[in-house]
């Protein structure tokens, strides 16, 4: 199996939940958000052995976001998330 990345709800208002799923073996060091713009907006260190992280948007303005979740053996899971208000 392969590990993948469920986010939800997706759009969304105020918070956006980061799941793990599938057992590859990977074990999550970061996530990363950006503005469309490609700024650094928020960094997560993530914690070992957990498979969710929940980022809370209520302070970011709407629009679309990029996320980027960093792996300890340099896998990397990317994608897309819209702020609506």
């Amino acid at each position: 199996l392969t590990t993948g990345l469920s986010t939800y709800p997706n759009p969304a208002t105020d918070r956006v939940t980061f799941e793990l799923t599938g057992n590859g073996g990977d074990k999550p060091t970061s996530i990363g958000i950006h503005d469309a713009m490609g700024r650094s907006v928020h960094r997560h260190s993530w914690e070992p052995g957990s498979d969710r992280y929940e980022w809370d948007a209520t302070s970011f303005a709407p629009g679309i976001y990029f996320y980027r979740l960093q792996f300890d053996n340099g896998k990397m899971i990317s994608g897309k998330v819209i702020l609506l208000r």
